[in-house]
């Protein structure tokens, strides 16, 4: 199952999918600017869960974002 994951000397600390060097900007970036199938193609070793998995993380931290605002 994937997760959501961080450490220090990985990334500089960022969110990433676990087992992976793929943060959860990187992917917040590709569905920002519309590109969810193409990070598929530069990314083959992503499946769509992984994917899933790192914006519904992006989507609970809006919501409590908004809520604390």
């Amino acid at each position: 199952m994937a997760k959501i994951v961080c450490s220090k000397t990985v990334l500089g600390g960022k969110e990433r999918i676990s087992g992976t060097r793929i943060s959860v900007d990187l992917i917040y970036n590709y569905v920002k600017d519309n590109n969810i199938d193409q990070i598929y193609k530069d990314y083959p070793h992503l499946n769509k869960n992984q994917v899933k998995i790192a914006l519904d993380y992006l989507e609970f931290f809006q919501k409590l974002y908004k809520l604390c605002s």
